[in-house]
């Protein structure tokens, strides 16, 4: 039973995500930046990042783009500093039709960056323009941590929007694991998963987004009688936020929060 602990926190802490790019794709990446090196806008130099893979999909609501999201890294002592680059491509093509670029997006230190992930839902938000349609991109972080692991995925989303590649959800919270253990077998975790609902009520053009929320803890105790590892649902909670279109992206109108699963510990 020790052993089942161990693994499943392992598994955990090193989630590891699937990359759809191919040889193709890079070639399209390194046609805009040659040696797949890139310049950011305060004239940083950065790599394509080794630490996580980039990710890319053709966006089955607009088959004609291929999406593909990109981490730029420079290597600093105990410190990685990342941009995020989102590029929409002619999929026939490989011409370069949009992309988005934002600065130390994905810095990395203890806590780090461990995959990026397309989402290509239909995520169809503009009340005044049913055809226009979003994209999300998700970017997955874990910590190093082996007595208090740690993992998180939020959601970004993008639209094409006066042929810029717009920015209306920044890094809004989707999923969270997180734990405090004794290394051995007693401890706390708790697993928190959210999915996006889209209502039909409008603010500023925009459809507004219910966030639905399901958060579980458990405890590990060690059974004295049998010397086995038990575990036990402590928390089942579920509850809502709300998201509303601000001027120019998507913003919290509530804060509703889980339960501090730490106070669970012991």
């Amino acid at each position: 039973m020790k052993k089942i602990v161990l693994m499943l926190l392992l598994l955990f802490t090193c989630k590891t995500f699937a990359s759809e790019c191919t040889s193709v794709h890079m070639q399209w990446l390194a046609q805009v930046h040659p040696n797949l090196t890139v310049k950011n806008p305060t004239g940083d130099e950065r790599k394509l990042s080794q630490s996580y893979a980039s990710d890319c999909k053709v966006w089955s609501a607009r088959p004609q783009f291929t999406i593909m999201a990109v981490g730029w890294e420079t290597e600093m002592e105990n410190l990685k500093e990342g941009d995020l680059e989102v590029l929409l491509f002619n999929s026939m093509t490989g011409a370069l039709k949009h992309r988005y670029y934002k600065e130390n997006q994905l810095d990395s230190d203890a806590y780090y960056v461990s995959g990026l992930e397309i989402d290509t839902a239909l995520y169809r938000l503009d009340a005044r323009n049913l055809e226009r349609l979003a994209f999300g991109v998700r970017i997955h972080r874990s910590g190093s941590s082996r007595p208090n692991p740690s993992s998180d995925s939020t959601l970004s989303l993008f639209q094409i929007k006066n042929t810029q590649l717009q920015l209306i959800l920044d890094e809004y919270p989707v999923a969270r694991d997180g734990g405090e253990w004794d290394m051995n077998c007693a401890g706390v975790f708790e697993n928190e998963k959210s999915t996006l609902h889209i209502l039909p009520s409008v603010h500023q053009g925009y459809f507004e987004i219910e966030v639905k929320t399901q958060q579980i803890i458990t405890r590990n105790r060690m059974n004295q009688k049998t010397d086995e590892c038990v575990t036990s649902k402590v928390v089942h909670k579920n509850y809502k936020n709300r998201l509303r279109f601000n001027q120019t992206k998507y913003k919290p109108t509530t804060k509703v929060e889980g339960v501090d699963f730490v106070k669970y510990f012991y």
